[in-house]
């Protein structure tokens, strides 16, 4: 308003001044542009404390990032809002327990903030250098970490390959970084690499695969991470090797673990972690397998002291009890083909569509019969009364019906799923369990 009347005035000054001299003219040309100038430097000061005002009270809505506000949690297993459960196949971990004994730490001194001797320990199991190894509490902090490291928020984007594991998601969404998601095939669960690489902008900076995948259990074939991996010249390619421990060591489409070739691809990142086949789940520690250059970014970033003394010891007494370590995840993988068998008898073929072939320490079974929620919790409670606690999957069904859809409706077997034309192939719930 003060800017408004100023230009008013000076022109109906200048209307007026016609007939005067010229050098009353200019000085009120003068006059004006001093007075714009202080109303200008008054507006700002104005504005200025306006900025400065505190709200009239508290609202925690105002002070959250709206990416944090919008995102949706990380669902927790089952077991959690159960008061017992004697078999848990929710989580995926050893039930045979850690071979590790009694700790005797010294807890009243700080940890290794470099971790020197668990990362010769894990460099010797995994046959790389020490100087290629990150530790992280738990293999979550490694995803968070990677994705601080080199994403942009508001700006940059990861890639993933549905259905797959949660956190990749939700880590993205805490720092602000969009997510580009490319199905795996619904047929094998394997890459589509055509599609991933069509994908690829210089705006993705991160490609996760999860190999075995979870919930998928299946092995990723090597040949398509090369591929992606020389393809994605603007982009780390992260191979999230959680379950590799059980998958096997050969075998002529896919090789058990990437970690051979992070010394020969520079874009390669290889993840895993102590929770599964080790049975350190309550321990948290993840590790990855990364060229030098990364490692000394992570480095920079991470919490200095962010591996506690009893998990780096609990870790260390693991890698020393392999033998025993391994002869847990025989027990396991022998009691994985049981229960496939089991479930793939005919008494049970009204019920399970398909049990799918498992690089994991669990299997993936298509249950028919249950695309009502009724159904589902049904389900839930026969395996409960039971004493297992199962876990559904509702990316795998989203998974499936967009492959019906593409093929236009029609069956994918002559199972009974299918019967009285209903889609009952498209709704049909995913079930995991773990052995």
């Amino acid at each position: 308003l003060a800017l408004k009347s100023l230009y008013r005035a000076h022109g109906a000054d200048r209307c007026s001044a016609s007939a005067q001299p010229v050098d009353m003219s200019q000085q009120r040309d003068t006059a004006f542009a001093a007075s714009l100038v202080v109303a200008s430097l008054a507006l700002a000061v104005l504005l200025a404390r306006r900025r400065r005002r505190l709200p009239a009270r508290f609202d925690l809505q105002r002070l959250v990032r709206p990416c944090v506000l919008r995102l949706a949690p990380y669902t927790f297993p089952p077991r959690f809002g159960l008061a017992e459960a004697p078999v848990l196949l929710d989580a995926n971990e050893n039930p045979h327990g850690s071979t590790v004994e009694a700790l005797d730490a010294a807890l009243h001194r700080y940890p290794d903030p470099r971790q020197a001797r668990l990362k010769a320990a894990i460099a010797g199991l995994r046959g790389c250098a020490p100087s290629q190894v990150v530790v992280g509490c738990g293999s979550d902090e490694i995803i968070d970490l990677l994705i601080r490291v080199t994403c942009e928020p508001g700006r940059d984007s990861i890639l993933v390959c549905s259905p797959t594991y949660a956190m990749y998601q939700i880590f993205a969404s805490v720092n602000d970084v969009s997510t580009v998601d490319v199905p795996l095939s619904a047929d094998d669960y394997q890459l589509r690499v055509g599609a991933i690489l069509q994908s690829l902008t210089p705006r993705v900076k991160l490609v996760f695969l999860c190999s075995p995948g979870n919930p998928t259990g299946r092995l990723l074939r090597r040949a398509d991470i090369e591929a992606i991996a020389a393809a994605a010249t603007g982009s780390l390619v992260v191979v999230d090797e959680a379950y590799v421990d059980f998958a096997p060591v050969d075998d002529e489409e896919a090789a058990a673990s990437c970690v051979p070739l992070v010394g020969r691809t520079p874009n390669l990142v290889v993840s895993q972690t102590f929770s599964k086949a080790w049975g350190l789940a309550g321990a948290r520690v993840g590790v990855a397998v990364a060229p030098e250059p990364l490692v000394s970014a992570l480095d920079r970033v991470k919490a200095p002291f962010n591996l506690s003394t009893l998990a780096e010891q609990a870790a260390l007494r693991a890698i020393r009890a392999a033998p025993a370590v391994r002869a847990q995840r025989d027990r396991v993988l022998a009691e994985r083909d049981r229960v496939a068998a089991a479930l793939s008898a005919p008494e049970f073929a009204s019920a399970v569509r398909r049990v799918s072939p498992s690089d994991a320490n669990f299997l993936l079974v298509r249950v028919a019969n249950c695309q009502l929620p009724r159904g589902v919790r049904r389900a839930r409670r026969a395996a409960r009364r039971g004493g297992a606690v199962p876990r559904r999957h509702a990316a795998l069904r989203r998974l499936h019906a967009r492959d019906h859809r593409h093929r236009g409706g029609e069956r994918e077997d002559a199972g009974g799923a299918a019967a009285c034309g209903r889609r009952a192939s498209v709704i049909e719930r995913s079930t995991r369990c773990c052995c």
